[in-house]
């Protein structure tokens, strides 16, 4: 087997080729493509079929999932022909699968199946809407396949390509795809090195191949970057219940992206329920330390109310994380937080507003930068406060204003060349040095002085009143 990599380091190409007798058969070969953000979108094989993925980047599982797959004849290019699809359903997971073929010119759609997990979150069973059951599975503690209904060759036959901990099994690649990275459970690692440097506080997670510190009875990688622990997927419930009463002690602790969910979960739902009552919207993003209380942004909405009364003011809360220098980042916590806040802003939007804007302070500046790289939608203002982001980032699409405060005593403002789009390291500059595209404005005052500076809220909410 050949893997060929991309210049992004993606799995771009797997080459297959048997022997029998020692004497090479016909090679397999298999090419995949991938959206912006490192998420697979396509697989070719042997420029005869191709499976193309929807996905649903903003999503309550906290992760890109695949919403619908169609697999089409690609052997004439010219007149390609459509032989399969599945549909899934999600909610906190994938939910269901709806499978359809071309089988001789006639199209047949089978039952809806829905998937059953174990506490590790693999797949045990498939069972339609009548409890029967069409196929179950069980596998070793790292998902090597041990037994299924559908045969010896359990993986490549199984009715469902969601296996263990409910990822995505490649019969082709033969490894389970985890967004960033590739799992290969016959040897228990990864097919490349991790993207993530890791952190210094936690020496497991410095190796670079490793599935899950070694430790798959306890932990899970849905992202193919961070062990994530199944206790704390348990005291995330236990989290959730009390919904922004709750303050998490411990950011970089494994436990911590799930966690994240459950402030996401919590977000959605205050937003679902606040009614429209104004033409346009703005929602307030907090910085790196999460606030312990419903509410929190009461005084600076307040006084943005008195000079722009023509706003639905909504604040958006994530669990934030310890960021001791670049070392700190939790990189789960942020993408999954990115996730959660398009998906608030979504909600917003669907409400009918003509105007959605976002106020952000400090990493909050990070995480709506990114929300607008993946899709957040039209977004008419954003102010930025105190913001770490460099000079030399791409500037956001469908914007029309951005309004930059900073202050040459605030320290955060100087971290710019720390961070690349991705928000771990490089670019160039500080982002107060930037021009064209943005409004600066100076102000006096230390990290989180702009949410009382006198002067931060008379231009926003002029610029705000003005919609």
């Amino acid at each position: 087997v050949v893997y060929t990599y991309n210049l992004q380091n993606r799995l771009s190409m797997v080459t297959t080729t048997p022997y029998v007798d020692n004497v090479a058969q016909t090679s397999t070969v298999t090419a995949y493509t991938y959206d912006p953000s490192g998420i697979r979108t396509s697989k070719t094989v042997d420029d005869t079929y191709r499976t193309d993925y929807l996905i649903d980047p903003a999503n309550h599982t906290g992760y890109a999932q695949v919403l619908e797959e169609w697999t089409t004849d690609i052997t004439n290019p010219a007149e390609p022909v459509l032989r399969s699809t599945v549909y899934y359903t999600l909610g906190d997971d994938v939910i269901a699968q709806t499978r359809a073929e071309d089988i001789d010119g006639t199209w047949t759609v089978y039952d809806t199946e829905y998937l059953l997990y174990d506490g590790h979150g693999s797949t045990r069973q498939l069972v339609k809407p009548d409890l029967t059951v069409t196929d179950s599975y069980n596998y070793d503690a790292y998902g090597v396949m041990l037994s299924s209904d559908s045969g010896a060759d359990a993986t490549a036959s199984a009715a469902t390509s969601l296996l263990y901990s409910g990822e995505q099994y490649d019969t082709d690649a033969q490894q389970y795809y985890l967004r960033a990275r590739y799992y290969n459970p016959s040897n228990g690692l990864f097919n490349r090195t991790d993207p993530y440097a890791g952190n210094t506080h936690d020496p497991q997670s410095l190796h670079k191949y490793a599935y899950v510190h070694n430790n798959p009875v306890n932990g899970i990688d849905p992202t193919g970057m961070f062990f994530g622990g199944l206790g704390g997927l348990v005291l995330s419930v236990a989290i959730g219940a009390m919904l922004y009463g709750a303050y998490i002690g411990s950011y970089t602790t494994a436990m911590a992206p799930y966690a994240e969910r459950i402030y996401g979960h919590a977000s959605d739902l205050n937003f679902l329920v606040r009614e429209k009552e104004r033409d346009n919207a703005t929602i307030i993003v907090h910085g790196i330390s999460p606030p312990r209380f419903n509410g929190w942004s009461s005084d600076f909405t307040d006084e943005l109310e008195a000079r722009a009364n023509n706003q639905d003011y909504y604040e958006f809360t994530w669990s934030g994380f310890d960021m001791t220098g670049v070392i700190g980042i939790n990189r789960g916590v942020h993408d999954v937080a990115t996730n959660n806040l398009i998906r608030a802003a979504q909600i917003v939007q669907q409400k009918g507003y003509s105007k959605v804007n976002i106020i952000s302070h400090s990493w909050g500046t990070v995480l709506s930068r990114d929300a607008q790289y993946q899709g957040i939608g039209n977004i008419d203002t954003w102010v930025t406060m105190g913001s770490p982001l460099p000079e030399s980032m791409d500037g956001p699409q469908n914007l029309n204003n951005w309004i930059n405060f900073y202050s040459h005593t605030d320290l955060v403002t100087y971290f710019g060349p720390e961070l690349d789009r991705t928000g771990v390291v490089g670019g160039t500059g500080f982002l107060w040095q930037r021009t064209g595209d943005i409004r600066q404005y100076m102000v006096n005052g230390g990290h989180t002085s702009y949410w009382t500076n006198n002067s931060v809220l008379s231009i926003i909410g002029h610029q705000l009143s003005g919609q």
